[in-house]
Protein backbone atom coordinates (compact mmCIF):
# COMPACT_ATOMS: atom_id res chain seq x y z
CA UNK A 1 0.00 0.00 0.00
CA UNK A 2 2.81 2.40 0.87
CA UNK A 3 5.26 1.54 -1.94
CA UNK A 4 4.09 3.97 -4.61
CA UNK A 5 3.79 6.89 -2.18
CA UNK A 6 7.19 6.12 -0.68
CA UNK A 7 8.88 5.87 -4.07
CA UNK A 8 7.33 9.16 -5.17
CA UNK A 9 8.38 10.93 -1.97
CA UNK A 10 11.97 9.75 -2.39
CA UNK A 11 12.00 10.75 -6.05
CA UNK A 12 10.70 14.22 -5.14
CA UNK A 13 13.68 14.57 -2.79
CA UNK A 14 16.03 13.80 -5.69
CA UNK A 15 16.99 10.24 -4.82
CA UNK A 16 17.71 7.69 -7.50
CA UNK A 17 15.98 4.36 -6.90
CA UNK A 18 16.85 0.95 -8.29
CA UNK A 19 15.41 -2.52 -8.07
CA UNK A 20 17.76 -5.41 -7.37
CA UNK A 21 15.87 -8.68 -7.29
CA UNK A 22 16.35 -12.43 -7.44
CA UNK A 23 13.45 -12.70 -9.89
CA UNK A 24 13.34 -15.08 -12.81
CA UNK A 25 12.19 -13.62 -16.12
CA UNK A 26 8.73 -15.21 -16.30
CA UNK A 27 7.79 -14.58 -12.62
CA UNK A 28 8.90 -10.96 -12.98
CA UNK A 29 6.78 -10.45 -16.09
CA UNK A 30 3.79 -11.93 -14.27
CA UNK A 31 4.23 -9.70 -11.18
CA UNK A 32 4.96 -6.33 -12.82
CA UNK A 33 1.30 -5.31 -13.03
CA UNK A 34 1.01 -5.64 -9.24
CA UNK A 35 3.98 -3.33 -8.68
CA UNK A 36 3.04 0.06 -10.16
CA UNK A 37 5.97 1.76 -8.42
CA UNK A 38 8.36 0.07 -10.86
CA UNK A 39 7.62 2.64 -13.54
CA UNK A 40 9.21 5.32 -11.34
CA UNK A 41 12.45 3.49 -10.70
CA UNK A 42 15.67 4.72 -12.28
CA UNK A 43 16.70 1.22 -13.24
CA UNK A 44 16.61 -2.40 -12.33
CA UNK A 45 18.83 -5.44 -12.30
CA UNK A 46 17.22 -8.84 -12.09
CA UNK A 47 19.21 -11.93 -11.23
CA UNK A 48 18.20 -13.83 -14.36
CA UNK A 49 19.80 -11.12 -16.51
CA UNK A 50 23.30 -11.79 -15.18
CA UNK A 51 22.90 -15.25 -13.65
CA UNK A 52 23.87 -14.04 -10.19
CA UNK A 53 21.76 -13.83 -7.04
CA UNK A 54 21.75 -11.94 -3.79
CA UNK A 55 23.65 -12.23 -1.46
CA UNK A 56 26.61 -12.87 -3.81
CA UNK A 57 28.90 -9.84 -4.07
CA UNK A 58 28.86 -10.08 -7.87
CA UNK A 59 25.23 -8.96 -8.10
CA UNK A 60 25.85 -5.86 -5.95
CA UNK A 61 28.94 -5.08 -8.02
CA UNK A 62 26.94 -5.48 -11.24
CA UNK A 63 24.27 -3.07 -9.96
CA UNK A 64 26.86 -0.48 -8.98
CA UNK A 65 28.71 -0.84 -12.27
CA UNK A 66 25.61 -0.67 -14.44
CA UNK A 67 24.20 2.43 -12.77
CA UNK A 68 27.43 4.13 -11.60
CA UNK A 69 26.50 3.81 -7.93
CA UNK A 70 29.04 4.59 -5.22
CA UNK A 71 28.30 1.99 -2.50
CA UNK A 72 29.45 4.44 0.18
CA UNK A 73 26.61 6.78 -0.86
CA UNK A 74 23.93 4.13 -1.35
CA UNK A 75 21.43 2.34 0.84
CA UNK A 76 20.29 -1.21 0.21
CA UNK A 77 16.91 -2.14 1.67
CA UNK A 78 15.82 -5.78 1.79
CA UNK A 79 13.62 -8.02 3.91
CA UNK A 80 16.15 -10.87 3.93
CA UNK A 81 18.84 -10.86 6.62
CA UNK A 82 21.12 -12.93 4.37
CA UNK A 83 20.86 -10.36 1.58
CA UNK A 84 21.49 -7.55 4.06
CA UNK A 85 24.64 -9.30 5.27
CA UNK A 86 25.88 -9.69 1.69
CA UNK A 87 25.21 -6.05 0.85
CA UNK A 88 26.87 -4.85 4.04
CA UNK A 89 29.94 -7.00 3.35
CA UNK A 90 30.04 -5.46 -0.13
CA UNK A 91 30.14 -1.98 1.41
CA UNK A 92 26.59 -0.69 1.08
CA UNK A 93 24.65 0.99 3.87
CA UNK A 94 21.82 -1.39 4.70
CA UNK A 95 18.37 -1.46 6.19
CA UNK A 96 16.74 -4.76 7.08
CA UNK A 97 13.13 -4.08 6.15
CA UNK A 98 10.65 -5.28 8.74
CA UNK A 99 8.02 -2.58 8.30
CA UNK A 100 7.58 0.74 6.55
CA UNK A 101 7.75 3.01 9.61
CA UNK A 102 10.95 1.38 10.84
CA UNK A 103 12.59 1.63 7.42
CA UNK A 104 11.73 5.34 7.15
CA UNK A 105 13.14 5.95 10.63
CA UNK A 106 16.35 4.10 9.76
CA UNK A 107 16.73 6.09 6.54
CA UNK A 108 16.36 9.34 8.44
CA UNK A 109 19.06 8.21 10.89
CA UNK A 110 21.63 7.58 8.16
CA UNK A 111 24.28 10.22 7.47
CA UNK A 112 23.18 10.37 3.81
CA UNK A 113 20.87 13.40 4.06
CA UNK A 114 17.58 11.54 3.76
CA UNK A 115 14.74 13.74 4.90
Amino acid sequence: DYALEWVNSLKEKGYRLYVLSNFGEKPFEECQARMPFLQYMDGRLLSYEIREVKPNAAIYQALCDRFHIDPRKAVFIDDSAINIAGAKAFGLHTIHFTDYADAVAQLKALPLAYG
